[in-house]
């Protein structure tokens, strides 16, 4: 139910996750879904497995937008195209190209959320490597925010003192108007102590 698409992704969603211990329950929901969900993408279990499978696919998602980020991040400083690396990658089908749109780090509320409920279910229950593995990812995100500060000071050679900055769409991603949790309030922050910078956000569209 992602804001933007929601009305689009009920009506076409890649898989109806149905769980609940009441099988009766479970049974007459999946009888709903099957009016327009094909039964191969209509999944019923038990309530145990379902909260962490959407867990894990965001942090799977996550994870896959900032390995993009630090793509870029390279890309950078090497000098080769960012899109141009980033159209490689698309067309190898093991890979695809969802989520593989470089950016100034992940918006919204859930992902983040979710990769953190991830890291405390892995420390929780001692599994102390795979926290280590997953904790590197929301690190990586505030580096990617800070990364668009960084670029913003070098094509103003060096320094932002006494000038002015316009945000253009300040909302976590196109085609809705949430700002919670928005990547673009990252760069609020002073990418050196002696700016002296003013910020003006302006729209919410994208």
């Amino acid at each position: 139910m992602a804001e933007g698409t929601a009305i689009n992704d009920q009506q076409n969603p890649d898989r109806a996750l149905d769980g609940d211990n009441n099988k009766a329950a479970v049974n007459k929901l999946g009888r709903i879904y099957s009016n327009w969900v094909d039964s191969s993408r209509a999944i019923t279990t038990n309530l145990c497995p379902t909260e962490p499978a959407k867990i894990r696919s965001n942090a799977f998602m996550a994870q896959r937008r900032i390995s993009m980020n630090t793509i870029a991040g390279l890309c950078e400083a090497t000098r080769p195209e960012t899109e141009e690396v980033r159209s490689v990658i698309d067309i190898d089908r093991r890979i695809g190209n969802e989520f593989l749109k470089p950016g100034p780090g992940l918006g919204g509320i859930y992902y983040k959320k979710d990769l953190k409920a991830l890291i405390y279910l892995a420390e929780r229950y001692g599994l102390i490597e795979m926290a280590y593995y997953w904790r590197p990812v929301v690190e990586l995100n505030r580096w990617s925010q800070k990364n668009i500060s960084r670029m913003i000071v070098k094509s103003q050679i060096g320094t932002l003192r006494d000038k002015r900055i316009t945000v253009l769409s300040f909302a976590f991603k196109a085609e809705t108007n949430d700002t919670r949790e928005s990547p673009s309030k990252g760069i609020h922050d002073p990418p050196v102590e002696e700016c002296q910078v003013s910020i003006r956000l302006m729209g919410t569209s994208t």
